[in-house]
């Protein structure tokens, strides 16, 4: 990562971010929907010849309301369940790996890895109404996020 972050950005990425409009889903007793979208950020436009998809309005909002660029892309979205004091590992593409783990009844730890290595690990209480961001430095003035948030299928 490059010097691109200050460490005021962490600070509001670990404070988390609210969000409105999802109910968590408990399929059995602990066991907790979630949802995780891949995101790349930009002040350029979209790159052609890519199949991208700007993310949705509520979204983008949030993510403009903290964070510096004006495109937010979805390279991927993931629906997974976790246990109840359980744990998932999710790949978001081939250099972008979660860890999830349920460690009570709203907290979380989640461990990035980007290309096998352990880059950041993040312990939150994830409530209905908020999201987990976790973010990093990309080329060329870019940024990319995972945003985990719980679902409603």
């Amino acid at each position: 990562m490059s010097t691109l972050i200050r460490p005021t950005f962490w600070a509001w990425v670990l404070l988390g971010l609210g969000w409105a409009g999802f109910d968590p889903v408990q399929a059995q007793e602990g066991e907790v929907d979630l949802l995780a979208q891949l995101v790349w950020a930009t002040d350029g436009a979209k790159p052609t010849g890519k199949d991208l998809k700007e993310v949705d309005a509520a979204t983008r909002d949030k993510l403009r309301g903290v964070f510096r660029w004006k495109g937010y892309f979805e390279i991927a979205r993931k629906e997974f369940k976790v246990a109840a004091t359980g744990m998932a590992r999710v790949r978001m593409s081939s250099k972008c790996e979660i860890e999830v783990e349920q460690l009570g009844k709203e907290t979380f730890e989640v461990k990035l890895f980007g290309e096998g290595k352990m880059v950041v690990k993040k312990r939150q209480t994830l409530q209905s109404g908020e999201l987990l961001v976790l973010a990093g430095d990309d080329k060329n003035d870019t940024a990319w996020f995972v945003v985990i948030r719980l679902h409603k299928p």
